[in-house]
């Protein structure tokens, strides 16, 4: 018997490369691909690099796959990915796409993808058939991302970046922050009316918030604790145990836990103290803690490349005259006057929950050009505790998590793609901090570039 003759077909492959990256081919697998290894730089496209070569007559399920690997400036943040297409017997393509999944699992000799990325189109035609794999930074934000370091990623693969003012960027940001432990007597009873946060400081801090909304108030024990109006003790208390010790169990070691291990990170703190007695005992802790990382004013809206050339990681807001907190001569007086900023506090609007609500927000935005000059910052409250009667349908039952539920899909399905929040938000916050909200509202920096 002779050997069976077929016929090939050739399918043209072709990489178009709209990332700020360079896409590195390295290996082709399955038999059926021929390639040479190469490189695609940033904003550019293959040409006809790739062929797959299909008999004419299949006589089984055929797939082919070539591997890639994305690499970002920062080495740190390489992503592989596949580009992959399933041909059938009568030599047309069923499926292609792409995938990242650095080892692609196999079930009946079918890649199965991790995570798709990346659209992909079939041109057919009498001469020939192509296939184009287009990618931009948005289909690899989830692995270049990722919450502890998101702005130092970021500013790594966009150098420009680290020389913008906060003003400028996107921050996500956690509302009532220190909403997540289980509080007192009687209001303990009613978590499910006050706890806005599921996370403790640190952990929303390495989900990728970088704006806190901390409010305070002193109790019976001496120490300063989270409340959220008549709910007290809700998180951990302010105070750190013993000195500066980064492990210890307060909200201030918390902070520093964090910004230990960062480098060009900022962190914007909204401190509100719930009292007027004492207000001293509230904040020499925070200014003793925070002293050689916050930045000082009246400085300028501080930059990434400030943060890491300077070590200094906050910018500390409080609403109280330096008078009113420390007595004349105390030398704690002049320290509050160098790093709590006053006059530029962020500005605090509604939730929009409800389209007037948002509509009013986004308005608003529309007719201050200062949102669109970046003069300061200013914040979007995108969650609110509900109120006692319940808002318009779907009803979240007086409860946070059940809004947050609703809101953060909804604010990543809408708010993230109106040009109005894409060109003049800045921080916006929400209840029940997670990646899955934070890196999407971090990634409207990809637009900026």
């Amino acid at each position: 018997m002779g050997l069976r003759e077929y016929t090939y077909t050739a399918w043209p492959v072709k990489i178009i490369n709209k990332t700020s990256a360079r896409i590195t081919f390295d290996r082709a697998e399955g038999s059926d691909w021929q390639a040479n290894g190469r490189d695609i730089d940033a904003n550019c496209d293959s040409g006809d690099a790739f062929v797959f070569k299909a008999p004419n007559k299949i006589l089984q399920r055929r797939w082919g796959w070539l591997a890639f690997t994305y690499r970002p400036n920062d080495s740190r943040n390489v992503v592989e990915f596949r580009t992959y297409c399933y041909f059938k017997a009568d030599d047309t393509v069923t499926e292609s796409g792409a995938c990242i999944a650095p080892h692609s699992a196999f079930a009946d000799d079918n890649p199965l993808p991790a995570r798709s990325c990346g659209r992909t189109s079939t041109i057919d035609g009498p001469a020939s058939h192509e296939l184009c794999f287009e990618f931009t930074d948005s289909d690899f934000q989830a692995h270049v991302f990722a919450g502890p370091n998101w702005m130092g990623s970021f500013c790594d693969a966009h150098p420009d970046a680290a020389r913008w003012s906060v003003a400028k960027w996107h921050l996500p940001g956690s509302h009532d922050t220190a909403t997540y432990g289980k509080g007192t007597f009687p209001t303990n009873a009613f978590r499910w009316n006050w706890n806005c946060q599921a996370k403790n400081v640190h952990e929303q801090l390495l989900a990728g918030a970088r704006f806190l909304d901390l409010r305070f108030g002193i109790e019976s024990d001496g120490h300063w604790w989270p409340c959220h109006g008549i709910a007290y003790k809700t998180g951990d208390r302010l105070e750190l145990s013993n000195g500066v010790n980064e492990q210890a169990p307060s909200i201030l070691g918390q902070i520093l836990q964090f910004t230990a291990t960062s480098t060009m990170e900022i962190v914007i703190i909204n401190f509100a103290v719930n009292s007027d007695r004492q207000n001293d005992t509230f904040w020499q802790p925070v200014l003793e803690a925070f002293k050689d990382i916050a930045f000082p004013v009246p400085g300028d809206w501080p930059t990434c490349e400030a943060a890491r050339n300077s070590g200094k990681k906050l910018i500390i807001f409080g609403g109280q005259d330096p008078e009113k907190v420390f007595g004349e001569g105390d030398p704690m007086r002049d320290l509050y006057s160098r790093l709590v900023w006053r006059t530029r506090a962020p500005l605090w609007l509604g939730s929009p929950y409800t389209d007037p609500d948002w509509q009013t927000t986004e308005n608003w935005m529309n007719g201050n050009n200062a949102t669109l000059e970046r003069a300061g910052v200013w914040n979007a409250q995108c969650q609110l505790t509900p109120p006692g009667l319940p808002p318009p349908p779907p009803d979240p039952a007086g409860s946070p998590s059940r809004l947050a539920a609703i809101m953060n899909p909804w604010i990543k399905n809408n708010l993230l793609t109106r040009p109005a929040w894409i060109d003049r938000a800045n921080i916006m916050m929400v209840d029940f901090v997670a990646e899955d909200i934070m890196l999407p509202i971090a990634s409207i920096n990809f637009k900026k570039v």
